[in-house]
């Protein structure tokens, strides 16, 4: 259950208007700039920032974001040696079930099923359809590495997708600051083919996800009748 209309403003706003075609994204509540090697908790931390808003899922042992962040930070540092998305998974759900919430990590296999490439009806129909009522933004674990000079390395970097146009997608990539970014799909899709196409969701223990309908119409967002006019500038 969404908290409130103005929750609701703040974590889906317009991330780019062309013309009359409007593309929206999500606005993660906690953004920070990276520290050495906390990409992955970093964007963790956004992702349970947004569902905190949108799902009120909670912080478990946490009172805050930051604290939160800072735990995470500690773990994953300890505990992730090699980009592998299973281990990433893996020590997710043991970090998560430790604090008490109530989530947990799955990989999906975003790559198209007969060709070597990436899947975009799967994020934009399935996981980031503001169409619709399904809002699961991935975290993509990528080797840059090879995204920026064409040869893989043992290591990962971890970015949050959280909107799309047609040729980009709206990220949030700690290295670069608190700032959204428009990344290109091509280039996502070279950093993740080394690891598989593997995006990393979370997903409720015990149930679906529920949140009400987002519908697009012209540059605003639809009316919820328990809301009123949520769209806008």
């Amino acid at each position: 259950m969404i908290k409130s209309k103005k929750a609701l403003k703040d974590i889906i706003v317009v991330g780019k208007r062309v013309g009359d075609q409007v593309y929206y994204r999500l606005d993660p509540p906690f953004k920070e700039e990276a520290r050495p090697l906390d990409c992955y908790p970093n964007c963790l931390t956004a992702l349970i920032s947004i569902y905190d808003v949108l799902y009120e899922s909670g912080l478990g042992a946490f009172s805050t974001y930051k604290e939160f962040y800072e735990a995470a930070c500690d773990w994953f540092n300890r505990k992730i040696k090699e980009g592998y998305t299973e281990k990433y998974v893996d020590y997710t759900n043991r970090f998560l079930r430790m604090n008490g919430i109530d989530f947990k990590a799955k990989i999906i296999l975003a790559r198209k099923s007969m060709a070597d490439d990436l899947d975009l009806l799967l994020i934009k129909n399935e996981l980031l359809n503001f169409s619709q009522k399904k809002l699961v933004p991935p975290i993509a674990v990528i080797d840059e590495h090879y995204l920026r000079h064409g040869q893989p390395l043992a290591g990962a970097h971890s970015l949050l997708l959280l909107g799309y146009t047609i040729e980009n997608f709206f990220v949030y990539d700690p290295d670069y600051g608190v700032r959204i970014r428009e990344v290109s799909i091509d280039e996502i899709k070279k950093g993740l083919s080394v690891y598989d196409y593997n995006l990393i969701v979370l997903i409720p223990v015990e149930e679906s996800l529920k949140v009400e309908r987002v519908a697009l119409r012209d540059t605003r967002l639809t009316e919820f009748p328990e809301f009123g006019d949520i769209g806008g500038e």
